[in-house]
C-alpha cells in the first residue's frame, strides 16, 4: 500500500468515529474527554460536508449516517423554518446560537445542499415522509415530491389507474408530453389524507453533435403532491417538479455565488438575522422585477448578471451626481 492509499484509509477510518445514532458528530465520541462540550453534536454544517464528501466513497455507514444527520438537523427545525446550528448526540437538544451569541447562516444552506445530493446519489425519497407531510401541512403549506418505490402500494395503484386512462398529450417545442393525473388516493397508510399522483412521460428530440442525427430521449415522472387540481393544474404540477433543479441551480448556488448569503458581515446574532431578511427581500424583489417586469425579448438578450451591473451602475452614477455635482 503506497502513502497516499495509507492515508487515504486512515481518513475513512477517522470519518467512522464520528458516526453516531444521530448522524455524523462534529468529533470523536470516544476521544473527547469533555461530555459538555458542543463538539459530541450533530452540527448541520460540518455533517452536510461530511454527507456530500462520504456519497462517492458508496459506503453504506456512512450513507447511512449522512442520512441520520439530515433528519436530525431537519427534524429539530422551528416552526418559522430556523434550523439548528447543532443538536446534541446525548441530550437531542438543539442549539440555535453559538459560543457568545454567536450564529452561522450558512448551516441551513449546507443543509439543503446536502439532502439534494443525497437524494440524487441513492434515488432515495428523502422528502417522501409521512412526518415531513404533516410537518409542512401543519404550517399552511402543500408538498410535492418524487413518488419513489418506497411508497409502494400508492405507486401501483396510481399505474394501476393510469393504464386505464387516456393521458393528455401536449407540445412544447421539441418536447412532446403525456400526462395523467388524478386525485383521492389513500394507499399511503402512515398519511391519513388523499393524495394526488401525476406522471409525465417526456420525449425530447435531441440532435448528436457526432453524425448530426436526430434521437429521442424519454423520461418517466412519477409525482405525489397535497395539491388540488383547483389550485393547480397537471402542468403546473408536472412544472413545479422539474423547478427542484431550477432551485438549486438559480437558488442557493447565485446565493453564495453572486449575492454572497454565506459571508458574515457583523458578527452579531441581530446583525446576522437582519443582513440575511435584507438579503432575501432584495433578492424576491429583483427577481419579480426581472422575471415579471421585463419583456420575454430582453429577457432573451440579457442575463439577470447584466441587469444586476445595470442597476448598479445607474445607483452609483445618482450616488455620484449627489455627492459631486455636475458644475455649470
Amino acid at each position: 500500500m503506497n502513502l497516499i492509499d495509507e492515508a487515504f484509509e486512515k481518513a475513512r477510518q477517522v470519518l467512522r468515529m464520528n458516526v453516531t445514532e444521530r448522524g455524523f458528530s462534529a468529533c470523536s465520541m470516544q476521544h473527547d474527554e469533555d461530555p459538555g462540550s458542543n463538539y459530541r453534536s450533530v452540527w448541520a454544517r460540518d455533517s452536510s460536508m461530511m454527507l456530500m464528501w462520504a456519497l462517492p466513497l458508496e459506503d453504506a455507514e456512512f450513507t447511512e449516517c449522512g442520512r441520520r444527520s439530515l433528519e436530525t438537523i431537519l427534524g429539530a427545525q422551528t416552526r418559522d423554518g430556523h434550523l439548528p446550528n447543532y443538536v446534541d448526540v446525548a441530550t437531542d437538544r438543539p442549539e440555535f446560537g453559538g459560543i457568545g451569541n454567536i450564529a452561522g447562516i450558512d448551516g441551513a444552506l449546507w443543509v439543503v445542499i446536502a439532502a439534494w445530493n443525497y437524494v440524487k446519489v441513492t434515488g432515495d425519497a428523502l422528502y417522501a415522509q409521512a412526518p415531513f407531510f404533516e410537518f409542512v401541512l401543519e404550517r399552511g403549506k402543500d408538498v410535492l415530491t418524487v413518488l419513489k418505490d418506497e411508497r409502494r402500494n400508492l405507486l401501483q395503484d396510481a399505474q394501476g389507474l393510469f393504464e386505464h386512462m387516456e393521458p393528455t398529450q401536449t407540445q412544447n417545442g421539441s418536447r412532446q408530453r403525456c400526462t395523467w393525473d388524478a386525485e383521492g388516493f389513500r394507499s399511503w397508510a402512515s398519511l391519513d389524507r388523499p393524495l394526488r399522483v401525476v406522471r409525465s412521460l417526456e420525449t425530447t428530440t435531441v440532435h448528436r453533435q457526432l453524425d448530426k442525427q436526430e434521437e429521442p430521449q424519454v423520461s418517466d415522472w412519477m409525482w405525489v403532491t397535497t395539491l388540488s387540481s383547483s389550485r393547480a393544474s397537471t402542468n403546473a404540477v408536472v412544472d413545479l417538479g422539474h423547478s427542484r433543479w431550477d432551485i438549486e441551480n438559480q437558488g442557493f448556488n447565485e446565493l453564495v455565488n453572486q449575492w454572497q448569503s454565506d459571508h458574515v458581515y457583523k458578527h452579531d446574532p441581530v446583525a446576522i438575522l437582519a443582513f440575511w431578511l435584507l438579503t432575501m427581500l432584495v433578492i424576491n424583489v429583483f427577481r419579480s422585477f426581472y422575471l415579471r417586469n421585463l419583456k420575454p425579448q430582453r429577457r432573451q438578450h440579457h442575463s439577470m448578471l447584466h441587469i444586476t451591473r445595470c442597476l448598479a451602475a445607474e445607483l452609483y452614477q445618482g450616488l455620484g451626481r449627489h455627492v459631486f455635482p455636475i458644475p455649470t
